[in-house]
């Protein structure tokens, strides 16, 4: 079955669902009584957009993620929280995060081509505010630390982590598959502590929290 853009600015998801940080409005991707908030048909279209814009390759540089129905199953998977973000009633883009440690999680952005520039660190910056602010039921915080991968030839994401407070902790090399290279290149590791980026807490401490 095929979908226009057309189609999918049509599925806008249900406002109900959506957080508010000021003008940007976050929408988590749920599933509520068998049925999930965000339809199928809505996240076609998301990824038809990265197609369209020629980012898809910079989200899933692996190319795990090589059509619509990946993309979709890739979601669901309860291992990641998917997010859709929107701008002054726009969507603006999307990020998830994948869980690596308790209160410890990667974060991947794709934000709009019609978004770069002056809204940008704005968005991305709404986006680590609202997940750095999640609690749990007992009023304890979700995410403690945030945790970044990019190939090293990236340099404009590169600079991207920085302006959002992320630091940079090395480089390893050979550590990302870039599919569309067909090679190995390396990888470098960032991240950001909720408390305003504190670095008290030792990046390594992490790998003897699982």
């Amino acid at each position: 079955m095929h979908f226009t853009l057309e189609d999918y600015e049509k599925d806008i998801p249900e406002k109900s669902v959506a957080e508010h940080v000021d003008e940007i409005a976050i929408t988590k991707y749920v599933k509520k009584n068998g049925k999930y908030n965000i339809s199928d048909r809505h996240l076609a279209g998301i990824y038809r957009r990265t197609v369209k814009e020629k980012t898809v390759h910079k989200v899933f540089f692996d190319m795990q993620v090589r059509n619509t129905n990946d993309f979709i199953n890739y979601f669901k998977d309860e291992n990641l929280e998917f997010f859709i973000v929107s701008y002054h009633g726009q969507e603006s883009g999307f990020y998830w995060l994948k869980e690596f440690a308790p209160r410890a999680s990667f974060i991947t952005y794709c934000l709009y081509k019609s978004f770069w520039g002056e809204h940008t660190l704005k968005i991305s910056q709404a986006c680590i505010e609202a997940t750095f602010n999640k609690k749990d039921e007992h009023g304890n915080h979700k995410t403690d630390i945030l945790l970044g991968l990019t190939p090293a030839s990236n340099k404009l994401a590169l600079k991207f982590l920085a302006k959002n407070g992320m630091k940079i902790v090395g480089s390893i090399p050979n550590l990302i598959r870039d599919a569309q290279k067909g090679k190995l290149v390396d990888g470098i590791i960032s991240y950001r502590h909720r408390e305003n980026g504190n670095a008290n807490r030792s990046f390594l401490s992490l790998f003897s929290m699982k």
